[in-house]
């Protein structure tokens, strides 16, 4: 039997979307056309879902996408003529922007080290920024914004488009979509589906920003400026090209459960309780501790813990004994730190039963 995945994507599947998976093959969903109108249908139903869960104002649009990486892409082509500016504290924020200046763009930034959070101070926004992106969770430290944060930016800055990632807390951390002009995730983390679809939210003022430089040629988008998007969007819920029809099946009955059981807030409540075992297990231990030091700032969707080489080695060891899966820490912090993912399908006993692993480290 498969070990129980606390890895930070892609996520465990709950038995329900188990149960949806079977379902596609007997409703022919891996054989539906992506141009009919029963994939319009299911679409549709699916895009009015997110409105709900995220509270989303009627006048932003939303689209699908392959990724949340090609989602930055798009932000980037779309919306930036000469300069972005990035608060990097670890390596996603970091890609967006190499994404930036992959596109031939300046992306200043400001940086801090790995496992603390940015100050979010508006003061350091470069001057000539047209775009200013945060990464909402920053997937490889557990470092989280609060919505104060990214409202800090909105109201120092209401003249910039700002762009928040949000792929390793989306449907566990409630934000006010007003607050930025481009939200964007991927499917495989916190609403614990297959990976290989994303979604990007853009509101009218970024949409026109869009359209600015298109009509100047500076658009870089191709097929895929916001409005060739929404098209294809608003007359049939429709995408440019041919989509992950399994996952937005999926992603609709989640949607429909999620919203039917309390919506975003309900996720949240759970995912603060998740974290706060987790948290509370790693104060009492003698020999591991948060990597991000700031309580405030620590991510209620996925925890990052340090130690010494030898108690971290041991400690997945012992939990692969128990069929449970820890994950590694990313890139430079590989081997340092253990990233334990607090996802909606992991339930309080599976997190329960690793927090039993760890105290086994500590007797043994």
């Amino acid at each position: 039997m498969p070990a129980i995945p606390f890895t930070v994507g892609p996520s465990k599947l709950s038995q329900q979307t188990k149960n949806d998976l079977r379902d596609v093959i007997d409703l022919g969903i891996a054989e539906m056309s992506h141009r009919s109108a029963q994939f319009s249908a299911m679409s549709g139903s699916a895009i009015e879902g997110l409105r709900t869960f995220f509270r989303i104002p009627e006048e932003y649009r939303v689209f699908f996408t392959s990724s949340a990486t090609e989602a930055m892409e798009l932000t980037i082509r779309n919306l930036v003529r000469t300069c972005s500016f990035h608060f990097v504290c670890g390596r996603f924020s970091e890609l967006f922007a190499e994404v930036s200046e992959a596109n031939h763009k300046m992306a200043d930034r400001t940086d801090v080290p790995w496992g603390t959070s940015p100050t979010y101070d508006p003061l350091a926004v470069s001057p000539r920024a047209e775009l200013i992106a945060i990464t909402a969770n920053e997937t490889s430290t557990g470092v989280m914004c609060t919505p104060e944060d990214i409202n800090r930016i909105r109201v120092a800055h209401p003249d910039r488009l700002l762009a928040v990632d949000i792929t390793s807390i989306a449907g566990m951390k409630t934000y006010a979509i007003a607050d930025a002009d481009v939200w964007f995730f991927s499917v495989q983390k916190g609403f614990g589906l297959p990976s290989g679809l994303g979604v990007l939210i853009v509101s009218p003022r970024a949409f026109e920003r869009s359209e600015e430089l298109r009509k100047s040629h500076a658009n870089l988008a191709g097929l895929f400026t916001f409005s060739a998007m929404d098209q294809f969007m608003r007359e049939k819920a429709q995408t440019v090209c041919t989509p992950n029809v399994l996952d937005i099946f999926l992603l609709e009955r989640q949607l429909k459960r999620w919203n039917a059981e309390g919506g975003s807030a309900q996720k949240e409540r759970q995912s603060c309780e998740k974290a706060a075992l987790l948290y509370g297990a790693v104060g009492r231990s003698a020999i591991f501790r948060c990597f991000v030091d700031d309580p405030a700032h620590r991510s209620i969707s996925m925890g990052v813990l340090t130690g010494e080489l030898k108690d971290i080695a041991r400690f997945h060891a012992l939990a692969r004994e128990e069929g449970l899966l820890p994950g590694k820490g990313y890139g430079k912090l590989k081997e340092s730190t253990i990233r334990i993912a607090l996802f909606p399908a992991i339930t309080m006993a599976e997190l329960e039963r690793l927090m039993r692993v760890m105290e086994r480290v500590e007797k043994e």
